[in-house]
């Protein structure tokens, strides 16, 4: 299997929640198997979404299926939870799903500051030529058919609600939030959160409510980070390092050619 997901960002192996949850996911589960392509355009998936899960003849975008797919394979990080704390977890699941997602992606494509100064120029470090010119407005486009037209500060009133709830759940002598393993419930949270608490943007709402009002998810986010994704900085700052010398690569060589054309217009032109 391979799954196609967009690229490092804000310290994370994808500045993308839903990759994110993915990503994480695999984590938790050991999937080795399954492997991992940062992608610069979405020309590979079938609806121009990612995450994108090819099994075959199989492609499986979007997180919530891609993780239905999963387990459908016996890949599944809920396994050992009882049936009463598997319901609880389904409940918690869609709350997340429904509030904080929503909210997120406003903040990050819809919120015009922040999508100015953070996310475009982190979408367009990772597309690649001529993809970076068409490909921001179009998931933009995306984030706002998903969050519809649902107004900002009711988004902001049912995500923090979300959020309160999550940090009661989380137990004081409790790894995650059922016990000593992750589940996906740990995928989903720390996917649709960690981009919130890790990048710099200028309207940071959802930042302020985790450091305010929600210290036990904080101290989990950093737990996760730290524990299943610390070995992957290094990588991150070298991709992202050649994808800014590429792009200045384009840039050069593009000056370089209307130089070129200037000189031979003025040498040519007597």
């Amino acid at each position: 299997m391979e799954l196609l997901v967009w690229g490092p960002g804000h310290g994370l192996p994808s500045g993308d929640p839903d990759c994110l949850v993915v990503l994480t996911y695999l984590k938790f589960t050991n999937m080795k198997s399954v492997r991992i392509f940062e992608e610069h355009n979405t020309s590979r998936s079938p609806n121009g979404e990612l995450p994108a899960l090819i099994d075959g003849s199989t492609t499986v975008t979007g997180a919530c299926r891609i993780i239905g797919h999963l387990r459908n394979k016996q890949m599944n990080a809920d396994y050992d939870l009882t049936g009463e704390v598997a319901a609880d977890t389904l409940a918690f699941e869609a709350l997340v799903f429904e509030t904080l997602r929503p909210f997120v992606l406003h903040t990050l494509w819809l919120d015009e500051e922040n999508y100015q100064q953070t996310t475009r120029p982190w979408i367009n470090s990772l597309a690649s030529f001529p993809h970076v010119y068409t490909l921001p407005s179009r998931l933009r486009k995306h984030a706002k058919k998903i969050v519809a037209q649902r107004l900002p500060d009711q988004l902001f009133k049912d995500a923090r609600n979300c959020v309160l709830s999550l940090d009661g759940l989380l137990k004081e002598d409790s790894a995650y939030f059922f016990g000593k393993e992750p589940s996906h419930l740990d995928s989903l949270v720390f996917g649709y959160l960690a981009v919130a608490w890790k990048a710099r943007l200028p309207n940071d709402q959802l930042r302020l409510c985790l450091e305010k009002e929600a210290s036990a998810l904080v101290k989990l986010l950093d737990k996760i980070l730290s524990e299943h994704f610390a070995g992957e900085e290094i990588r991150q700052k070298r991709d992202e390092a050649t994808f800014w010398n590429t792009e200045t690569l384009w840039t050069a060589a593009s000056v370089g050619v209307a130089l070129s054309a200037m000189g031979l217009y003025f040498w040519t032109r007597d």
